[in-house]
């Protein structure tokens, strides 16, 4: 099933299907958390919006003053609950813009959304200059006062 592109143009060297065979629009829920695995999660979930077309998924999220209760200070900031987890293609990783504000927050610093291979949980990491990633932790949520939003494309496994 689906829609065969086959007769409608020439094909790219590297080209491994011409059929389109899925698309979904929906929500899903997010779950903030303190490790990949989910670990201790926030009290509260959020909501997030998705389309996917053939493999490609793109998701957008807003989660205004995130309950961080419970989470672990010095663990990695995680978003559990992507809609579909992402492919393992190799020497591929998935970004997104991210937007990270606090009422009172301490660094001013961009950040990115990122979704590694075969994972279905987003984490963030900040944007600088010739310094190594450096992953937005629980401690820089701020209780009631953090405000998350991203998008993010990424391919389905």
């Amino acid at each position: 099933h689906g829609i065969n592109f086959a007769a409608s143009q020439t094909n790219a060297a590297g080209m491994t299907s011409e059929t389109l065979d899925w698309y979904e629009e929906g929500t899903f829920t997010l779950q903030p958390a303190d490790a990949s695995s989910g670990g201790n999660a926030s009290s509260t979930s959020y909501l997030g919006h998705y389309i996917r077309i053939g493999k490609q998924v793109t998701v957008f999220a807003k989660m205004l003053n995130i309950d961080s209760t419970g989470l672990t200070a010095d663990n990695d900031f995680f978003i559990q609950g992507m809609p579909f987890t992402s492919s393992n293609l190799t020497n591929m990783e998935f970004v997104g813009a991210a937007s990270v504000y606090a009422d009172s927050a301490a660094n001013s610093t961009g950040y990115v959304s990122d979704i590694l291979n075969n994972d279905n949980f987003v984490r963030f990491h900040e944007q600088k200059d010739n310094q190594s990633r450096d992953y937005l932790r629980c401690t820089e949520i701020q209780d009631a006062q953090t405000d998350i939003l991203f998008s993010l494309t990424y391919i389905a496994a």
